[in-house]
């Protein structure tokens, strides 16, 4: 940031939202065109992933990673993937209960689920993370997902000017 009048280019920091708020004190405010410090934060009341800007430090904040803020039919159809010899996570997004289709989002598509439950998944994806986004992006490119995400249009728009 101290060379930002220096950059050639465009910059995006993208933040994941975690319980140590206090790690936001100090990222200042940018107006600038060609940088953009923005977290993540999956919003109660729309019941989907929103990018804020970073400054902008609340203490009731959701954390968010980016696991959470995905495609719900292409997240779930990669831990099922990952997780085909994992018997006790199959179980869990086999039952209908534990998935609320009132949402698109990986997080909220959870509400119903168990915190026992939800654990073991995070667990599970946080042992092989480069292997789950792999996964992830292939599923929606041999499924031909249509994934619109708005947090990632947002990016787009930063950098090309369009969707």
């Amino acid at each position: 940031l101290a060379e930002k009048n220096s950059k050639h280019g465009k910059i995006f920091c993208l933040v994941d939202t975690d319980t140590e708020i206090d790690k936001y004190q100090n990222i200042p405010k940018t107006n600038e065109k060609k940088l953009k410090i923005m977290r993540l934060e999956n919003c109660n009341d729309s019941k989907s992933t929103k990018l804020i800007e970073a400054y902008k430090v609340s203490n009731n904040l959701n954390p968010t990673v980016i696991e959470n803020s995905l495609d719900k039919v292409a997240f779930i159809a990669t831990l099922k993937e990952l997780a085909s010899q994992e018997n006790n996570i199959l179980q869990i997004l086999n039952d209908k209960n534990n998935i609320d289709n009132t949402s698109n989002n990986s997080f909220f598509c959870f509400a119903n689920m168990r915190p026992n439950d939800k654990e073991l998944i995070n667990n599970f994806i946080s042992t092989q993370k480069v292997k789950f986004a792999e996964t992830y992006i292939e599923i929606v490119k041999k499924q031909d997902l249509n994934v619109e995400l708005d947090w990632v249009n947002y990016i787009k728009i930063f950098f090309n000017g369009e969707k």
